[in-house]
């Protein structure tokens, strides 16, 4: 199983800033703040061009970025309510035990006693560590605290995930 995307949905243009050409970002990110790590972005509707970052700030829980080249306002209107992407070589190299949500979304959960369990939904945050949002045929959805304890090995390449459950965390 290979679902991978070559690009990653990071935000929207929500609207312009001012006259000289910067515009409103609604992130789509972890953190408004992942936006001052990017160096180029992507606009939907513009192919492969990459546009330059020239200044990130902050307003109102929105991420204002003045790209290089857009100089007014008028240049920045035409770009209102279009996606950006980054794409998945930006990142470059994760770190041993990183990985895409997107690239989780489907993986089968498999738990080394029960055998199969579920497929991953979603990864969620609870606060203390990400969350495997695990979804069962006819059941309940039931979560897994991404550690070390609980899983065991996540192989993309295999399309599975391979985990030990305690008792009570299946309903």
């Amino acid at each position: 199983m290979n679902n991978k995307t070559d690009r990653f949905v990071v935000g929207q243009i929500v609207n312009t800033h001012g006259l000289r050409g910067d515009v409103k970002i609604k992130a789509f990110t972890s953190s408004p703040e992942d936006f001052e790590a990017f160096e180029t972005l992507l606009v939907q509707g513009e192919g492969e061009k990459k546009f330059k970052i020239e200044n990130v700030r902050y307003v109102k829980g929105l991420v204002l970025v003045k790209f290089e080249g857009i100089d007014d306002i008028n240049a920045a209107e035409r770009y209102k309510n279009r996606e950006l992407y980054r794409l998945r070589a930006d990142y470059g190299t994760l770190e041993e035990g990183e990985h895409f949500i997107v690239d989780l979304i489907g993986l089968d959960v498999i738990d080394e006693h029960q055998g199969h369990v579920g497929t991953i939904k979603d990864v969620s945050t609870n606060g203390a560590q990400n969350l495997y949002v695990v979804a069962r045929e006819g059941k309940p959805d039931f979560y897994i605290p991404v550690v070390k304890a609980f899983v065991k090995k996540v192989s993309i390449e295999e399309g599975r995930v391979l985990v030990s459950l305690i008792e009570g965390m299946i309903e």
